[in-house]
């Protein structure tokens, strides 16, 4: 552990449909700036695409598959 705030952004899916995020880290006792920096980036993009039942398969789907 680093030590450092870090934070995960939701940027989408794939082509292949799976979910795709961008990270993010900041310096020692930058949360503040990396929090902004991050509401900066999702004010510029589409909502995240939402997980459907479809998407996901069933578990029969995940079995067969392992």
């Amino acid at each position: 552990m680093a030590g450092l705030p870090a934070l995960s952004l939701p940027m989408g899916l794939t082509s292949g449909a799976l979910p795709a995020g961008l990270e993010l880290t900041g310096a020692e006792n930058a949360d503040t700036a990396l929090l902004a920096l991050a509401l900066g980036i999702e004010a510029v993009l589409p909502p995240a695409p939402v997980a459907t039942a479809a998407w996901r398969g069933s578990e029969g789907d995940r079995e067969q598959h392992s």
